[in-house]
């Protein structure tokens, strides 16, 4: 636990110092004034110049203590400057400075939740199958061609990963890979205790603002009931929440930027690079496009070229070498989707390979059924899917979707209220609905859609809620405060479960990092690689390059893991 805090304190460090580096140059009238984004945004925003160095980097280095150091830095730097100190300290200072005892307690639950679950031995299948892998050939080697035959999921290239290896240990033997998942999590319940605070105060909550305060503590409650969300995301590599956090992110500042006149242009910025980010953790996130489409026109539309210029340098710098590893590891730059595949490298996998996998993502997104039958599966009708895709969700979950049917079933009632409402963000609510459509037909895990599915619940109640009389609402913050004490006993009580039933003493100082997996070398075709046996089939913290029963399907391109793979000739 001491490790894992050390680490989420230095990369919160550096992530800061390039929030405020990116910050100082987007918003070069604010410079001497106090801009207005939140603590936990600088440090988001930071995070995500990292990733896009760090991709960079792995193009041509490995993303060692090397790349690490390179990152470090001008981030360390930047704090060197006196005026840069006074700005950070202001910063802390304004964000913290009302907040609560209360406030503070039940931040230090959450933080102990994330610490609990994180420093636990790392058990999550698809963290054991590639999510470390892919780390770990980032951190091993430049981007190598043709990996994805090594084992298909390894084409999936994330600026994630590469935050992931940038910013974990730099030194060898240890299995204990990654901390950018629970640092980012800690900053996530920053942010939404920071939502909550002003309702721990007052002594009314009829007020217009305190039921955003209920808004954002029942998001935070959903988010850690729903396995998928944060305690997921604590416990595994996995990028799929932190796809979510961007999209939202991404929202809250285009629908703050909307709300007031006070909001110069240049703030369209940032969630231009968090929709980017977020694309380029996951392409599934492709309807973010609409976002970014919608700023794009808001900004010629009043001629803000230079603005609009800056957009089209952050998206083109995000997105570039994240189509350049697609396309290196498996010969697709929109990897998994074969569109744009029009180059042939020797490489490039079989594209009759690639439908059948693209088929049982989406048929595994909707239950879990095995590789082989995931074709038959797909063909299935919805009304025959869809009940055992039900079964499946966890009562969050079901909770979730259930209220987004009931909304839009009481807002066709009122159709007309409802269009009066949002009309001044229809665009931003089409964008949210397309994305929800798109995940629902490619990929209908919860987990895949939350960042969509979370902003049409936002949409659809607002209309509902709006209509509620003030003078009608709660007149005592003792609801409020009696949710807040349910949510910390839950909370505590299942620290105490995961205490009791997965805790090791040595836990208190390093974590217990990633389940070993028994491999031995091999050597294959010159090349020493590291074969883990076909009944395990996870690869997990193995050393890279790591192989299973894949071995039937590829042979080097060369004398060296560098110069990749391809396909094996057809007898």
């Amino acid at each position: 636990m001491i490790i894992n805090l050390l680490y989420w304190a230095s990369i919160s460090l550096i992530s800061f110092g390039w929030g405020n580096i990116f910050i100082s140059l987007a918003f070069k009238k604010a410079l001497g004034k106090s801009v207005d984004i939140e603590l936990p945004f600088v440090f988001l925003i930071g995070l995500s110049i990292i990733g896009s160095i760090a991709l960079y980097l792995s193009l041509f280095i490995p993303l060692n203590w090397k790349a690490s150091f390179i990152i470090a830095v001008p981030a360390l730097v930047y704090y060197f400057l006196k005026e840069n100190r006074r700005r950070a300290r202001i910063q802390f200072s304004l964000f913290f400075q009302d907040m609560s005892w209360l406030s503070y307690l039940i931040l230090s639950v959450c933080i102990f939740m994330v610490l609990v679950i994180a420093s636990a031995k790392i058990t999550h299948p698809d963290t054991l199958a590639y999510h470390v892998q892919s780390i770990l050939w980032m951190k091993t080697y430049k981007a190598v061609p043709g990996i994805a035959h090594l084992k298909l999921e390894l084409g999936f290239q994330s600026i994630w990963f590469a935050i992931q290896a940038i910013l974990s240990p730099g030194f060898k033997n240890t299995n204990a890979l990654f901390f950018t998942n629970g640092c980012i999590l800690v900053w996530y319940f920053i942010f939404f205790i920071n939502k909550i605070n002003p309702s721990l105060k007052r002594s009314e909550i009829n007020k217009p603002e305190a039921k955003a305060n209920w808004t954002w503590l029942l998001l935070l409650i959903y988010s850690c009931l729903s396995w998928t969300q944060v305690r997921l995301t604590a416990a595994s590599a996995s990028p799929d929440f932190i796809v979510a956090i961007y999209i939202w992110s991404s929202v809250y500042f285009i629908l703050r930027y909307s709300s007031s006149s006070s909001y110069d242009d240049s703030y369209l910025l940032i969630p231009v690079l968090f929709c980017s980010t977020a694309l380029a953790t996951k392409l599934s996130a492709i309807p973010v496009l609409i976002l970014i489409l919608i700023i794009s026109i808001h900004l010629i539309k009043y001629k803000r070229n230079i603005t609009f210029l800056l957009l089209c340098c952050i998206f083109i710098l995000t997105l570039t070498p994240i189509l350049i590893r697609n396309y290196i590891s498996s010969g697709y730059p929109l990897y998994p989707s074969s569109i744009a595949g029009f180059l042939n490298p020797d490489w490039k996998l079989d594209e009759n390979t690639l439908e059948r996998f693209r088929h049982y993502i989406t048929t595994y997104a909707r239950y879990p059924v095995y590789n082989i039958q995931s074709q038959l599966q797909l063909e299935v009708p919805i009304s025959k899917w869809l009940p055992y895709w039900w079964w499946n969700l966890n009562l969050a979950d079901k909770v979730l979707i259930s209220t987004i049917v009931m909304s839009i079933v009481y807002n066709l009632f009122f159709l007309r209220r409802f269009i009066t409402i949002t009309k001044k963000h229809f665009f931003v609510f089409l964008a949210i609905l397309v994305g929800c459509i798109f995940w629902f037909i490619k990929a209908p895990g919860p987990r895949f859609g939350t960042g969509y599915l979370i902003c049409l619940v936002y949409f659809l109640l607002t209309p509902i809620f709006s209509t509620t009389n003030p003078a009608q609402g709660v007149k005592s913050i003792l609801p409020f405060k009696l949710a807040i004490a349910i949510f910390l006993i839950a909370i505590t009580g299942y620290c105490n479960y995961r205490l009791v039933k997965f805790f090791q003493p040595s836990e208190i100082i390093f974590p217990a990092g990633i389940e070993k997996v028994e491999y031995q070398p091999y050597n294959y075709m010159n090349l020493q690689m590291n074969y883990v046996d076909k009944n395990t089939n996870v690869c997990g913290a193995t050393p890279v390059p790591c192989i299973t029963d894949s071995i039937n399907n590829f042979v080097p391109r060369g004398n060296t893991v560098e110069e990749g793979f391809k396909s094996k000739p057809t007898q």
